[in-house]
């Protein structure tokens, strides 16, 4: 089976990591980057291409949704699944988790705890309902561009709401809350968790929360942000794209790449045998390119 894996123009040293973990899993192994893919559409034909290499030869995508290249993400995976190929992360998964307000929405419709979120449709909007003390401080301010802004006092609304409305856009709003942090890495039946750097055991009632929200996402390898509420989770951020390296050191990076290469390669070796048809053309269009 041949994974093809697309990603910066430079690999970082974990992505490199996991190239080497991954050829152990796979027959074949090629890194391209985003910049050097074109796609072509033409007479009901998809063709993928990197560098005159023809891509949807390839059995499996692991194509990190990056926010940089969201929309070409999407894109190329919705290719791949046309031309039924197993994909790491679906494309509807990373349109959904590309919008935060659908994506809290979405979860808050099927009772999964959220901090209280807000939409406000500029910054005037914001100051207004901060100002009325609408809102309980203190409260993050996540714009779909740019970095997120935590208020803390009144006497700040003004200024940092000022300077957002040069951003002219929408913007989320969420009250924080005063508790312990924990953060998540969920692969496949496994869950690895830390705090302050620590290991951290979650409960079940939290494995069950992470469960329902994979499903109601569609995606099997995610990293969540939460506070602990005794046995539950409020959630606070949803990662499509894991720091994989703040789970090295609880963990050991061994483990971590270990779990998601045998996690993939089961996962698309599932996907072909409920597939067997597509198995058989995929083989029969591979004996033809090496011809």
């Amino acid at each position: 089976m041949k994974l093809l894996i697309i990603g910066r123009e430079k690999p970082t040293s974990t992505m490199v990591s996991f190239l080497d973990a991954f050829k152990s899993y796979f027959e074949k192994v090629y890194y391209t980057s985003w910049s050097n893919i074109n796609i072509d559409l033409l007479n009901g034909q998809s063709n993928v291409f990197s560098k005159s290499k023809e891509l949807l030869g390839f059995d499996a995508l692991f194509a990190l949704p990056r926010k940089k290249a969201i929309d070409f993400t999407t894109s190329l995976t919705s290719v791949f699944e046309m031309n039924k190929k197993y994909v790491c992360f679906p494309s509807d998964a990373i349109t959904l988790c590309n919008d935060l307000f659908l994506l809290f929405f979405t979860l808050n419709t099927s009772e999964v705890p959220i901090l209280k979120t807000y939409y406000a449709t500029n910054g005037q909007v914001l100051k207004a309902r901060l100002n009325a003390e609408e809102m309980k401080l203190p409260v993050v301010i996540r714009p779909k561009i740019g970095q997120e802004i935590i208020i803390n006092n009144r006497e700040s609304i003004n200024t940092i709401i000022d300077a957002l409305e040069t951003l002219d856009q929408p913007l989320i709003v969420q009250e924080l809350k005063n508790k312990e942090k924990v953060t998540i890495l969920s692969i496949g039946t496994s869950f690895f968790a830390e705090q302050n750097g620590e290991k951290y055991d979650l409960l079940n009632e939290q494995k069950n929360i992470v469960y329902k929200i994979r499903r109601l996402l569609n995606i099997e390898l995610i990293e969540i942000n939460a506070y602990i509420d005794g046995n539950s989770l409020i959630i606070y951020d949803v990662l499509q794209v894991p720091h994989f390296r703040n789970f090295f050191s609880c963990y050991g990076e061994e483990t971590i790449m270990r779990t998601l290469c045998k996690h993939i390669r089961d996962s698309a070796d599932i996907f072909y045998e409920k597939n067997p048809l597509m198995k058989m053309l995929n083989i029969i269009k591979k004996n033809k390119n090496d011809t």
